[in-house]
């Protein structure tokens, strides 16, 4: 028992240290333009003026919804075509299946940063720059490796019995897709 709660309280100091960042930028956005650059831990002083001129006139709106669109866009595409590929590798036994998984996870091993060069390139030549399109795009073509390897990982999974009596009923791969294996 002496053991455990050792261990507990051992936890909760690591959350608490973990958390002071947060708790020390939180304390910076509340703090008036007189105590923002003081080195202390917690001001003094705090205000809820800094939310208010940020609302009221900066752009705020429009860099959430910018900031929502590309993340909504990017994990809807990244599900569709990971989910797809994991499934025509895990099930439909495509030809070549464990060389596209293998092509597929050693992009994993690609740095970002050897890439951004390459994907700032060909966004330029695209006329991509500065859209919606140009951050869904990549941002979708990073994640569909790692998410064919989780999903392909789940799918496996799943009892082929299944499938099958789906199959004998008269359900088509895409009707044993959407639903059976992938709810």
């Amino acid at each position: 028992m002496a053991k455990s709660g050792i261990a507990y309280g051992v936890v909760i100091l690591a959350c608490l240290i973990s958390l002071l960042p947060t708790i020390y930028m939180v304390d910076i956005s509340l703090r008036d333009s007189v105590d923002s650059f003081s080195p202390v831990l917690i001001a003094g002083h705090h205000t809820l003026d800094n939310y208010a001129a940020v609302l009221a006139h900066g752009e705020f709106a429009g860099f959430f919804v910018n900031s929502l669109v590309v993340a909504i866009g990017t994990v809807i595409l990244t599900l569709l075509c990971s989910t797809a590929l994991a499934y025509a590798i895990s099930r439909l036994k495509v030809p070549g299946g464990p060389v596209i998984l293998l092509v597929v996870m050693s992009a994993m091993l690609l740095p970002l940063a050897s890439l951004l060069i390459p994907i700032t390139v060909l966004l330029r030549n695209l006329h991509l720059t500065n859209s919606w399109a140009g951050l869904i795009g990549p941002d979708t073509a990073l994640g569909i490796a790692f998410g064919t390897v989780v999903i392909k990982g789940t799918m496996d999974d799943i009892p082929v019995a299944l499938e099958e009596a789906a199959w004998l009923d008269g359900a088509g791969s895409l009707t044993i897709l959407t639903r059976i294996v992938t709810p």
